[in-house]
């Protein structure tokens, strides 16, 4: 099992001399299926065909929110084949994640690709379950199960086995009012003194899910970019018009205020501040809006014996226009 950043090369063929047919498969719906065929050349002074194949495959690990009826590829299974003596012949097998994290040190086979900022959430988020053989496990405890708003220690624990394929369930926890704990992902999270407000959810550097309830302060603002153009027009008529907005661009941006937070917890800020697929949910409304982070950096707050503080920008991913 390979990280996606790392180089992976693949030998297709010794002592040639000429390009060798190479094709690239994945392991999809019980079958390979190709996706990408080329001629590999040995490199001048060598006699070596030899491809590197992670760039090819990254593509394939693609990005999607999950749902009940369809996941997203956290990792999948590439065939490397030569066409050798007039036959496709395998090469090689390899297995890629979708970790673009750069860690040498991270075991792709045993480590869970969660790295939350923080073990608590918002009692009425999703919380993001990963596993990879179709089994989301989670135990919630401390229901109140009466609606007495006290917790109902002597209750036994509600465990949550949810099998299907793919590789995140996202646990609704609105069906558990009262919780205390939720045991997941081989961590433990609290809920936070929160009723309403705005939830992160966003692919950390590891390729996993992780999300983030927004404790601060959050600020919308709508960004208008009119188009305009002059016209004749009777100035004797008072509500002529000179100048006509044809259109109206309107760019949905978000300021969320993230703090307090240890030194230990903003060193994984980088997960969030560092994401190409963000999502923003309204706990209040219950709509969870993409968007994508707009800052072009971010400082690493690394200073201990303090709290730290964070400004996330962030704009709606779809277009909004006004005619």
């Amino acid at each position: 099992m390979q990280p996606i950043w790392q180089d992976t090369f693949v030998t297709l063929a010794s002592g040639v001399s000429a390009g060798v047919s190479f094709r690239v498969q994945v392991y999809e719906a019980g079958a390979y299926v190709p996706i990408f065929t080329g001629v590999c050349n040995p490199r001048p002074g060598s006699t070596d065909a030899v491809t590197r194949v992670n760039d090819i495959c990254a593509a394939y690990l693609t990005r999607r929110w999950p749902t009940n009826a369809e996941d997203d590829f956290y990792q999948a299974t590439f065939q490397v084949q030569a066409y050798v003596s007039g036959a496709w012949t395998t090469i090689d097998e390899i297995t890629f994640t979708r970790d673009w994290s750069y860690d040498v040190f991270r075991n792709q086979a045993t480590d869970i690709p969660v790295a939350p900022v923080l073990d608590v959430l918002n009692p009425r988020q999703y919380l993001p379950i990963f596993s990879n053989d179709g089994h989301f496990r989670a135990s919630i405890i401390g229901v109140d199960f009466n609606s007495d708003f006290n917790l109902d220690f002597s209750s036994l624990p509600w465990y949550v086995d949810y099998q299907r394929d793919g590789y995140t369930y996202m646990l609704d926890l609105t069906q558990y009012d009262g919780w205390h704990l939720i045991e997941a992902n081989g961590r433990q999270y609290r809920p936070a003194d929160l009723c309403g407000g705005y939830v992160l959810y966003y692919i950390n550097a590891f390729g996993g899910w992780d999300s983030l309830p927004v404790q601060g302060r959050m600020v919308q603002t709508d960004n208008y970019t009119r188009h305009t153009f002059d016209k004749l027009y009777d100035n004797n008529t008072y509500p002529a018009r000179g100048t006509e907005n044809y259109v109206t661009e309107i760019a949905e941006r978000y300021v969320l205020n993230i703090g307090p937070l240890t030194t230990d917890q903003s060193a994984r800020m980088h997960h969030l501040t560092g994401s190409t697929f963000v999502y923003l949910h309204d706990i209040t409304t219950g709509r969870v809006h993409p968007v994508t982070l707009t800052a072009s950096s971010a400082e690493r707050k690394t200073r201990a014996g303090v709290l730290h503080f964070y400004e996330i920008e962030a704009q709606l991913a779809q277009e909004r226009i006004r005619r």
